[in-house]
């Protein structure tokens, strides 16, 4: 009797073996059904029909725009080659080579060749070394005329570079920033308030004002060769500035 127990129990296991094989070969083998009796009686002979669908059509970027006076700001006015601003014209957004804030560009101040090689140690007692050549000036810092010096400069406080200045590096200030007449910055210049450029100015590099940015007559702002941006939350220009890239006003940018 044990003898039969322990047959019946076996056979029992491989039945429920058998049982489970076989189930397991159908689930594989059941997605494979379609493409085998595709494969034996084809149904799908033609080639599928696709309709191109059409190119979106591209927005044209015309060579030149004109903002005239009294008329509503659009959020971005672009050009391949020149935006003119006329005084009066409201803006937020310019992109283009060259952005003349005024009917005719004007050639910017000649700013003095005569400069003299400061030594900020001596300028700024309160001042320390910041990397290689640049200086951080612990409050306000003020750069005397006809100065030359290397940066990056660094301030904590403000800002105030005299007439005729030139620095050679990025600048960047915690209080408001003055630039006076033909004062030359050749890189960035980042000011967490106001900035004021005097006439004559010129920033080559990039320009952040978290504040309000005003420009003066023939300040120019990037380069021709290098395009450059110029970002602030409003921005106020006065006739003959010139800017090369993008000039952007996250609030209100008007031409006086």
């Amino acid at each position: 009797i044990p003898t039969l127990i322990e047959q019946g129990i076996q056979f029992s296991s491989a039945a429920w073996l058998g049982l489970f094989l076989l189930l397991t070969l159908t689930l594989l083998l059941a997605p494979l059904y379609p493409a085998w009796k595709e494969w034996q009686q084809p149904q799908d002979v033609a080639a599928l029909a696709l309709q191109v669908a059409p190119a979106p059509a591209m927005a044209l970027v015309p060579g030149q725009v004109r903002l005239h006076a009294n008329t509503a700001p659009l959020g971005l006015v672009q050009a391949q080659e020149r935006i003119v601003a006329m005084p009066g014209s409201r803006f937020r957004k310019l992109i283009a080579p060259q952005v003349v804030f005024a009917s005719e560009a004007c050639s910017p101040a000649q700013a003095s060749t005569s400069r003299a090689l400061i030594r900020p140690e001596l300028i700024w007692p309160h001042g320390s070394r910041w990397g290689l050549h640049g200086w951080r000036v612990q409050g306000d810092c003020r750069v005397p005329a006809a100065s030359h010096m290397t940066g990056p400069l660094v301030v904590t406080g403000a800002l105030w570079l005299e007439s005729d200045c030139l620095i050679t590096g990025d600048i960047t200030a915690h209080g408001g920033v003055t630039l006076e007449a033909r004062t030359v910055v050749t890189g960035a210049l980042v000011g967490h308030a106001d900035i004021h450029l005097h006439t004559g100015c010129a920033v080559q590099g990039p320009l952040l004002c978290a504040g309000h940015l005003v420009v003066d007559e023939q300040v120019v702002l990037g380069h021709k060769e290098r395009p450059s941006s110029v970002c602030a939350e409003h921005i106020t220009v006065q006739g003959s500035a010139t800017a090369h890239g993008c000039v952007h006003a996250r609030g209100t940018g008007r031409v006086a």
